[in-house]
């Protein structure tokens, strides 16, 4: 009976939870998280409150906490590389590799959204913002929100560039950016690795291919970087040196009219006065400034300015249209105008950082919203001038889509009278003009945006109206070009 009593009060073999979590380095209720999201085997129940753990658990818990401190996994990856026995060192590795977190500092903890903003400096409005794109990622627990030290890093790398200077949306709208493209990459590396490398590969030589390739593909991506940033520089520059070329085809109108004869403007309300100016002027006739003394001075203006424009006399040209001051009829066309004359300055200006102002200028009135205006003509002007600078814009300001509305515009343009009461039958010459050369710079457009099916439609319409003239050619050309292009892929 005595041997019975002894053995009913010998201590069994294993650790109370208490001094499990003790051991371990970790709470009580995280040791009883664990063993119900089955991490941990089930412990000696001696009682109904009393219960026994391996002392192997130990180690297991603490490299529970490793993983989920230091690496990150989630509860459902670190069981399966618990449940990976003999492996698990190898399943360790492999998705150590996978998931390759960066160097963090010492000591990096998660932080409560109570202390956050103590923690990184930002207020949580901003913090929020950063989560609703998708830029951190933070855990819900049952006592709120958790952030992590990656969560940490990246908020404070959002903060060092306010702090230099750059604005907080615009930190966000840039990194939202990365992050969409990188998420795509992620998604592509892991396809192709899963479909190229896995095969029958261990877990420990799969680690070793992906830490290995992750290293070099780390090196590249700066360097893939700088090549593709000097190749759009040059891209840019390029597309800067060709404006002039550009403005001077627009102003080119190459059908002279039959009634070269002077004709004098009278009538200086009305809108066929300017658009007399403006037919003559462009057409390059010898005496198209020469309006009568009692014509509107805007009209004077106009024709100035517009001649100085087809001449390459850009400052004289944005004197004079500066001028005009009539903002019912003539200031959209003038503005379309003033920003034609800002574009025409970029090849002349030294250095990069000028041209990118300049173009910044021209933006300014090549954008003015559209007024109600009189006359359909002058609004044919208008969209022809302001579709012509927004598509000669270099396309990272992202102005080749409002080109394009405009452009379109004066090709479907339709209710134009067959005679200018001013300027005669030459009118509906210049008009079918001005669509010929609107439907050439959209084409233009769609080729260097390579929009090719948009483009051989507009090509096709050219060739057709154009026929053997100088449009009717260049479209043939092109359309070649492009057939033979598809014939190579």
């Amino acid at each position: 009976m005595g041997a019975t009593m002894a053995s009913k009060q010998r201590k069994p073999k294993g650790l109370k939870i208490s001094e499990l979590a003790r051991i371990a380095g970790v709470p009580v209720p995280t040791i009883k998280h664990y063993l119900n999201e089955g991490l941990l085997p089930r412990p000696l129940k001696t009682g109904r409150t009393m219960s026994y753990y391996d002392e192997g658990c130990v180690e297991r818990v603490r490299l529970i906490k490793r993983l989920k401190t230091e690496c990150f996994f989630p509860l459902s990856v670190i069981k399966r590389i618990l449940e990976g026995g003999a492996q698990a060192d190898g399943e360790l590795a492999l998705s150590d590799a996978l998931i390759n977190v960066p160097p963090l500092s010492p000591g990096a903890n998660v932080v409560p959204r109570n202390r956050l903003a103590k923690r990184t400096g930002y207020s949580l409005a901003k913090v929020d913002r950063m989560e609703a794109l998708g830029l951190i990622h933070p855990q819900s627990t049952s006592r709120g929100k958790v952030y992590d030290p990656i969560d940490c890093r990246i908020i404070a790398l959002v903060r060092q560039r306010e702090e230099a200077g750059l604005p907080f949306d615009y930190s966000l709208e840039m990194m939202s950016v990365y992050r969409r493209h990188i998420e795509s990459i992620v998604k592509d590396d892991a396809k192709l690795f899963v479909q190229r490398m896995l095969g029958n590969t261990s877990a420990s030589d799969a680690a070793k291919y992906i830490r290995e390739g992750d290293k070099a593909l780390g090196a590249f991506m700066p360097l893939i970087k700088a090549k593709l940033a000097r190749a759009n520089a040059e891209k840019i520059l390029a597309e800067v040196d060709s404006t002039f070329a550009k403005l001077k085809e627009a102003f080119r109108f190459r059908y002279s009219s039959s009634d070269g004869a002077r004709a004098k403007i009278h009538h200086s309300d009305s809108c066929h006065s300017l658009m007399h100016v403006a037919v003559r002027t462009l057409r390059g006739e010898k005496h198209s400034a020469s309006p009568s003394r009692g014509a509107h001075p805007d009209i004077l203006y106009l024709a100035s300015g517009l001649r100085d424009l087809a001449r390459g006399r850009m400052e004289d040209a944005l004197i004079h249209l500066r001028r005009i001051s009539d903002s019912e009829r003539m200031k959209p066309l003038a503005s379309a105008l003033i920003g034609l004359g800002h574009l025409g300055k970029m090849p002349a200006v030294p250095g990069f950082l000028p041209g990118m102002h300049l173009i910044t200028d021209a933006l300014a009135h090549l954008d003015t919203p559209r007024r109600h205006m009189e006359a359909s003509e002058v609004s044919l002007l208008t969209s022809y001038f302001k579709g012509v600078g927004l598509a000669i814009v270099p396309e990272v300001f992202d102005t080749h889509r409002r080109a394009a509305a405009n452009l379109s515009l004066v090709m479907r343009a339709d209710g134009l009278p067959e005679r200018c009461p001013q300027c005669g039958a030459e009118w509906k010459e210049f008009a079918s003009d001005i669509r010929l050369k609107a439907s050439y710079f959209l084409a233009q457009l769609y080729l260097e945006d390579e929009q090719y099916s948009s483009a051989k439609d507009v090509l096709t319409n050219i060739k057709d109206v154009a026929g053997t003239r100088f449009y009717g050619r260049w479209a043939s050309k092109q359309l070649a070009a492009h057939k033979q292009h598809m014939r190579q892929e």
